[in-house]
């Protein structure tokens, strides 16, 4: 089939991104639901919503939107809206470090304390099998 000259380039669906947006410097973006509760627990943690017009997404993907509105805004699906917040770097670091700590606070509880000597990080090896000490027993966690 002959494909006329100034039809643009056919961009296949499952590489379609509706969703990116360009980064602010100094500042993490993020998509928010907006569902009761929702964007208010994120600005008590010191998300701002973004007012100033921004791309969003590919070009054939559709358009965010903010009209009636001075936030950006995106239909992203089963009649959920979605806004575009962001925060702070530092504040998102932080964030990210006391979940990261929560996370290693869980996976020691799920290793026997005899397991846990100053061997833990190189010296001990996880993995959905088994955890294993080196040297030392192997336990298997069902």
């Amino acid at each position: 089939m002959a494909r006329p000259k100034n039809r643009p380039k056919r961009t296949p669906i499952a590489s379609r991104n509706i969703l990116t947006t360009e980064q602010r410097d100094g500042y993490v973006r993020r998509w928010v639901n907006d569902t009761p509760g929702r964007i208010k627990m994120f600005e008590e943690a010191g998300y701002e919503a973004v007012r100033e017009p921004t791309k969003v997404g590919d070009n054939r993907a559709g358009e965010a939107s903010n009209v009636g509105s001075s936030v950006m805004n995106k239909d992203v699906g089963a009649g959920q809206n979605a806004i575009l917040m962001e925060i702070p770097i530092e504040y998102y670091q932080e964030d990210q470090a006391a979940k990261e700590q929560g996370l290693k606070k869980h996976e020691a509880s799920l290793i026997p304390d005899e397991l846990m000597s100053d061997t833990y990080g190189d010296g001990l090896s996880i993995s959905s099998q088994n955890v294993r000490s080196k040297p030392g027993p192997r336990v298997i966690i069902e």
